[in-house]
């Protein structure tokens, strides 16, 4: 008989001018919650500051505010190339690191969007020992349309592939499909699952289901095992830093701005083999390597 674990306790971080509610409804809509349930509790994230310009058309037509933003995205309104301008980020990380403290601990993170793009640049920071010594290291990542951050904070911590495991959950439509397979090639042997949508949290079915639930199950088995040997000796290893977590450099446009309080959030449990040849983009592939530059 089967043992059971405990659900994996997951930080989530929403996208670009939205909101953890929103993130919430959105993973309701696509039923991942229900299909989940057995495997995860999420805890939804709001970012600290209000959205600075236009809400995007499908989240404004879709979901009731107020919405938020972890940093500046210009000229995305309409899928354009867009610019990553970063204002705020680093208020944002400190934003996050004083919400792990107070609602952890966690087991993995996720993000979609510029959420993912925080959350790996967290989870390469703790891994490469420069920020949260203090808290056990976030064991998995889930990205959903996430994008890697090119800030210099973080290009030391990326500067080798992160050793966490990974699940990208990657749109073949989505505009930020080739940021989403650069952040895939930043981590070590990651899982990437492509589906036919574009930039959405999608209803993920069969194949692609039942390969996010063995690596989450598979994350579940290996966090049990942490938690029966009651150390983390990759977190001892890892506990110098460089860099202060609490007071990370700030860019000249953000001097003078005070950190931002971490609001009161309570935890939110939400609770066939052969080719498909029609449908050239319903695969699976690992390691992201095999991924051609051109989907």
């Amino acid at each position: 008989m089967a043992t059971a674990h405990r659900k994996l306790r997951v930080l989530c971080l929403h996208s670009w001018r939205t909101s953890g509610d929103i993130f919430k409804a959105q993973f309701q809509r696509s039923k991942l919650d229900v299909a989940l349930d057995d495997l995860l509790e999420l805890v939804f994230l709001t970012a600290p500051h209000a959205a600075s310009g236009p809400i995007p058309d499908d989240v404004a037509g879709a979901f009731q505010g107020p919405y938020f933003e972890w940093f500046t995205t210009e000229k995305a309104q309409h899928g354009e190339e867009f610019i990553f301008t970063y204002h705020n980020m680093l208020e944002s990380e400190a934003f996050i690191i004083s919400a792990i403290r107070e609602l952890g601990p966690f087991d993995g993170i996720c993000g979609f969007s510029q959420g993912g793009a925080m959350a790996s640049a967290l989870v390469a920071l703790q891994h490469a020992g420069l920020a949260l010594p203090d808290v056990p290291l976030f064991t998995f990542a889930l990205f959903f349309g996430s994008v890697l951050t090119n800030h210099l904070r973080y290009q030391q911590a990326f500067k080798d592939r992160v050793q966490v495991p990974s699940c990208h959950i990657i749109g073949h439509k989505d505009y930020v499909k080739e940021h989403s397979i650069a952040l895939a090639r930043s981590f070590e042997g990651p899982i990437v699952i492509i589906h036919s949508k574009g930039h959405v949290i999608p209803a993920l079915a069969n194949q692609h289901l039942a390969v996010l639930r063995a690596f989450l199950v598979s994350m579940q088995e290996s966090t049990a095992a942490l938690d029966s040997s009651g150390t983390q000796e990759r977190q001892q290893q890892q506990m110098s830093t460089s860099l202060d977590p609490l007071d990370p450099p700030r860019p000249e446009w953000e001097a003078g701005q005070g950190r931002p309080r971490v609001p009161q959030q309570r935890a939110s449990a939400t609770s066939n083999s052969s080719q498909q040849q029609q449908d050239p983009v319903q695969h699976i592939v690992q390691p992201v390597s095999k991924v051609p530059s051109k989907l």
